[in-house]
């Protein structure tokens, strides 16, 4: 891998400063040294404050950080979603942006923390796809909740698997050749009164089950605290134990964000742990009242003794470990 660029991307506005400086501080914390990570941040209306303490980031930690700033023509006339940002449709620009600069590249949502080197995800096999992801955890299956609710009427299979777009590798030459965000743009302009859950049911109604599959600790859902639930079905009781000991990216998706309630999460640490070490250091948020405080450690508490301690900052897992599928 010496010598070999590493690219990767996320997607952030100024009100995600805070969560774009975790992304980008935690691959730092787990970044091979014998790699050259290049990161791609497509900003929104960033402040110049907040480019200086990503660029910092960025240098102390030897990563290559590229500032790019997005032509949003193509997602102008799109829906909106309550919760959700502009940014949120950018990962549906990469290959574009990217054409001619990356082969492949490992795009994240900003609401993640890196916990284990991911240079391995560069090289996983797609097996013919044009992307690899994580399935969804709460909705693996296109008929299910997260799925578009209007799929019969579009001829979709309901058995198709379900991913979650939280975590994409993308092969962008593929991704390009088939289309992929012209089909999703097209896809929400005609389905923009049903749609829910916008880029990520475009995504999975247009490829419908052709992509290539990562196992659950590089998507960490926290569906696998769960006892119940369908993560148990999809996954098996080593994989939903290794997403919860030793994962690879924690993605701190629905409500349960750190940012939003110190204690909603069995791994809130591990983001505060990153949020540490850039100019928000000691930063927490105000519990929106002691009831909500005291339910949320109770849910914390409940998880641990139901499904063990918790880890809290774990080393690396070796680069010769167990090889992504």
């Amino acid at each position: 891998m010496a010598g070999r660029f590493v690219d990767v991307a996320f997607s952030i506005d100024e009100n995600f400063a805070k969560q774009g400086a975790v992304v980008l501080a935690s691959l730092a914390a787990v970044a091979d040294p014998d790699s050259h990570y290049r990161v791609h941040l497509l900003g929104d209306d960033l402040t110049p404050s907040t480019r200086r303490e990503l660029r910092r980031i960025a240098e102390d930690a030897g990563i290559e950080l590229r500032l790019v700033e997005v032509d949003d023509k193509a997602i102008r006339a799109l829906p909106e979603l309550s919760g959700k940002t502009r940014p949120a449709y950018f990962r549906l620009l990469l290959p574009e942006i990217l054409d001619g600069v990356a082969d492949r590249v490992l795009y994240v949502d900003a609401d993640t923390v890196f916990c284990a080197d991911p240079a391995e995800l560069i090289d996983v096999e797609l097996h013919g796809r044009a992307f690899a992801a994580v399935r969804s955890g709460w909705s693996p299956w296109l008929c299910c909740e997260g799925g578009p609710p209007n799929w019969r009427e579009l001829g979709l299979d309901p058995r198709a698997p379900y991913f979650n777009s939280g975590v994409l590798v993308m092969d962008v030459a593929a991704w390009r050749e088939e289309n992929l965000s012209e089909r999703s743009f097209a896809f929400l302009s005609d389905n923009r009164d049903t749609m829910t859950l916008m880029d990520q049911q475009a995504l999975n109604s247009v490829v419908q089950g052709e992509w290539a599959e990562l196992p659950p600790r590089w998507n960490q859902q926290e569906y696998v605290f769960s006892p119940t639930g369908l993560a148990r079905v999809i996954w098996t009781e080593e994989e939903v134990r290794e997403a919860i000991d030793e994962p690879g990216i924690i993605h701190y998706l629905g409500l349960h964000k750190p940012w939003m309630s110190a204690g909603n999460h069995p791994q809130s640490q591990r983001w505060f742990d990153a949020l540490d070490t850039t100019k928000w250091v000691g930063w927490r948020p105000e519990e929106r009242s002691p009831a909500a405080a005291a339910y949320n450690r109770l849910v914390v508490a409940w998880r641990v003794i139901r499904h063990g301690s918790i880890k809290g900052r774990s080393k690396a897992p070796s680069r010769h470990g167990r090889p992504v599928r």
